[in-house]
């Protein structure tokens, strides 16, 4: 039984390569000849959480033993994190191929009402059938009486962490208030806090409280479960921050509310979260106007985007193994968690423009709804550090538990000392603040350590050093808009010397990740004068180029207004959006969905005979595939189908008007099977159109895949935020009486009154992925069409 980094380790140890813990996965994939025990049953626990890298994994390991059994186990609406763009669901289903599903409903932890409202919430069900939990709501007050009266052991709080200037209460508050009203309980022996910065090896146990976030509750369980926060502001927040997608931030809350066996408590406070709140969804924010800070930009994020910047890095080693000796510096009190003081000392003690009153000056404001602490004007370096903490992670058994004096002995503060001393001067400059500005997406700030020479210096004193800290370092370059920084981990004495070797590349991933994907393109000030005259020059080269590149493809915007072109100039602009993005893009994507369209001969009466004159089929097909995460289009293709074409029909004169590079005229079986290659290979299960109906009873051949109608969201008052009362008459379920056609809806959406609906298959479909784009839904939070049979 093992992790996928536990395995990963065991079979690169057998072939003798050793490898940071956080690169493991990542090595193991590289080789392909690793030779594996044998498996005849593999069992995946968790299987929500599973991503891109132990999927590749995965398939190595199946390739191996591709007739073993495979047991999966796990639960989407318990995934709780969002750290990888792998498309799991899809993942799995492919992965297993034929299989036997089984769905467990009954749940031994929660009483009968508490599993019907989070079944609910959850769209599935669950059966309580613990009849001695109670739910119930407590003041602050009440509920320290109450927790005073309990074992430690039986207690799990969860709840924020304080932040900045939101007034929210943490879960350090009731901490702060247990640990001062029964420290015979409560104290750094009997419970574990969680903290943002930690590097330690401390471990909640069976045997201690445990203080932590909502996002941390997956997995555990006590007799007790206090809630703080279960309030609509703290929802509110929440949703709002970049890149949060409504069913992780729904899963988070949930599983929270799950964790109590025995009783589940919640604080009493100004407005409760409603469970139809919950159930709410929401579209995810993209930009933000909070200020992101650069030492956590990487904590939540997805790893393919660390890994896009981490690419774009030179990383040379500047000492030799035998140089790289451990400073031991016991980083734990009982379990209290001591990283952060010791990161704070190592430049405090040394740097002498190091001003660290100014530094909890800064934080006290910060967190001015906090209590103020005291502290002696005299009080020791030390003294300082555990306040500086205190204030920082709201936790007063910094100052009021830990050893003020020898956190650090005297022999180790020595050492910290001379190691600096071999590179820095005590005079260096210092806290330097920097920040980088991303047009339309966020901020990043920062205090760079040490700025020597122009070089920013990043130093850390941990156990390993991660990619996360080699990109912080990188991403103080940009904010100083310095050449080269080194990485210094004190600890251990490695020292890397860093350089960006494509900085276009490295600012947009660092704006994929600001936007979780969303925007692809960096926009903003450049790196110097010099790269800004060299972009200058590059753009004028494009912009005389009938090629456009690579790069200007991915970041391409799919409509353009009209506005006075003429109808040629129009279709032109059509044409060369479908040649210079679509074509080029040969990468497979493995989130997606298509968007379909027809046209038809239609049904046409002889005015004399009163008979069919020709019958009613398709006689194009035009299919885009766009992603589902940027909606930006990955695939085009346009079929003229033979010999339905030959008919008449009332758009015929618009059926060859689309660039011939990804027109293909053929019949309708050779059409279809092409649809279906296309499908396979860039995991298509869902088909998008407008007013789908139409599309569906034409093309039977694929009524297999899941369908969805853009109307469901375009046509609805409520679901189309360019819709309200003053611009449309409504039927009582919200729907438009007239007036919701593409056509209208496509002026509705881009404010484009010029448009004409072309009514070419290919053209057609792509302003239905406009009309997508502008309603700026996920392909998921889409209906799926049901169809009577």
């Amino acid at each position: 039984m093992q992790n996928y980094h536990g395995y990963a380790y065991e079979r690169l140890k057998e072939c003798g390569i050793s490898v940071a813990q956080a690169d493991l996965l990542r090595e193991f994939n590289r080789h392909k000849d690793i030779r594996l025990p044998q498996i005849d049953v593999l069992i995946i626990d968790e299987y929500q959480d599973i991503d891109s890298y132990s999927a590749e994994m995965l398939w190595y390991i199946k390739g191996c033993y591709p007739n073993m059994q495979i047991v999966m186990v796990g639960d989407m609406e318990q995934k709780i994190y969002n750290f990888t763009t792998l498309n799991v669901k899809k993942f799995v289903k492919k992965y297993l191929g034929q299989h036997e599903q089984l769905h467990f409903t009954i749940c031994f932890r929660l009483s009968k009402e508490w599993a019907l409202k989070l079944g609910k919430t959850w769209n599935k069900s669950i059966i309580g059938v613990n009849q001695s939990q109670q739910v119930c709501q407590m003041t602050f007050a009440e509920i320290v009486d109450f927790l005073c009266n309990q074992n430690a052991e039986d207690i799990l709080c969860l709840g924020p962490r304080p932040c900045g200037p939101d007034v929210v209460l943490s879960y350090s508050k009731l901490l702060n208030a247990l640990e001062s009203a029964c420290p015979e309980k409560f104290n750094k022996k009997s419970v574990y806090a969680s903290i943002r910065d930690k590097d330690s090896n401390i471990r909640p146990t069976d045997k201690c409280a445990i203080f932590t976030t909502y996002d941390s509750s997956k997995g555990l369980e006590r007799k007790i479960c206090v809630l703080i926060g279960w309030t609509a502001n703290y929802w509110v927040r929440r949703k709002d921050l970049s890149g949060q997608p409504y069913e992780i931030l729904r899963n988070i809350f949930c599983v929270a509310a799950s964790r109590g066996k025995e009783k589940i408590i919640i604080l009493k406070e100004k407005g409760k979260l409603t469970w139809k709140k919950l159930r709410t969804k929401f579209r995810t924010n993209h930009i933000t106007d909070k200020p992101l800070e650069a030492s956590h930009l990487f904590d939540f994020t997805k790893q393919e985007y660390i890994d896009e910047c981490y690419s774009c890095l030179n990383i040379e080693s500047l000492n030799t193994e035998k140089e790289r000796t451990v400073i031991e510096v016991d980083r734990k009190d009982g379990l209290i968690d001591l990283s952060p003081c010791v990161g704070i000392y190592q430049e405090a003690v040394y740097f002498k423009n190091y001003n660290i009153d100014k530094t909890i000056e800064l934080i006290a404001n910060l967190f001015r709804h906090i209590e103020k602490l005291d502290i002696n004007a005299n009080a020791t370096l030390y003294e300082k550090i555990l306040y500086l903490v205190s204030l920082d992670t709201g936790q007063e058994r910094y100052r009021n538990q830990v050893d003020k004096i020898h956190f650090i002995t005297k022999e180790q503060s020595e050492n910290i000392v001379a190691r600096l001393g071999e590179r820095l001067s005590p005079d260096e400059n210092v806290q330097v603040s920097c920040n980088i500005r991303c047009d339309k997406v966020g901020e990043i700030i920062g205090l760079v350590d040490v700025l020597k020479d122009n070089v920013v210096y990043e130093l850390k004193f941990v156990s390993e050093l991660s990619r996360k800290n080699y990109l912080q370092c990188a991403l103080y370059m940009v904010g100083l808009k310095v050449p080269n920084g080194i990485l210094w981990n004190v600890r251990t004495n490695e020292i890397y010397k860093i350089s960006i070797n494509d900085k276009k590349a490295f600012l947009n991933g660092i704006t994929k990740i600001i936007s979780d994907g969303k925007v692809k393109e960096y926009k903003g000030p450049s790196w110097t004068e010099q790269d800004k005259n060299q972009e200058l020059e590059e753009w004028k080269k494009n912009r005389r180029s009938a090629q456009l590149t690579q790069q200007e493809r991915a970041g391409q915007n799919l409509y353009v207004p009209k506005q006075s072109l003429s109808e040629k100039s129009w279709l032109k602009q059509r044409q060369d959006i479908i040649s210079g993005i679509l074509l080029g893009n040969s990468e497979c994507s493995i989130n997606n969905f298509a968007i379909i369209d027809i046209e038809t001969t239609g049904n046409r009466l002889d005015d004399l005979k009163f008979e069919t004159k020709y019958k009613d089929t398709a006689f194009s097909v035009g299919i885009v595939i766009a992603d589902s995460n940027t909606l930006q289009p990955v695939y085009a293709k346009y079929f003229i189908l033979m010999p339905e074409c030959e008919e008449n029909g009332m758009f015929k004169e618009c059926l060859r008007i689309a660039p011939i590079e990804i027109t293909k005229e053929c019949s309708r079986e050779e059409c279809m099977q092409e649809l279906k290659d296309a499908f396979f290979k860039y995991n298509i299960e869902d088909i998008f159109g407008y007013n789908i109906s139409f599309d569906y009873q034409h093309l039977k051949e694929l009524e297999k895949y899941k369908w969805y109608d853009i109307a469901s969201k375009a046509a609805y008052l409520g679901e189309n935020p360019f819709l309200n009362k003053e611009n449309g008459s409504y039927y009582e379920t919200g729907r438009l009486k007239k007036g919701y056609g593409v056509e209208s809806m496509f002026k509705l959406v881009t404010g484009d009154t010029g448009y004409r609906e072309t009514h070419n298959a290919i053209f057609d479909a792509i302003d239905e992925l406009v009309i997508m784009q502008k309603l700026d839904y996920k392909p998921s939070e889409y209906p799926v069409k049901k169809w009577r049979r």
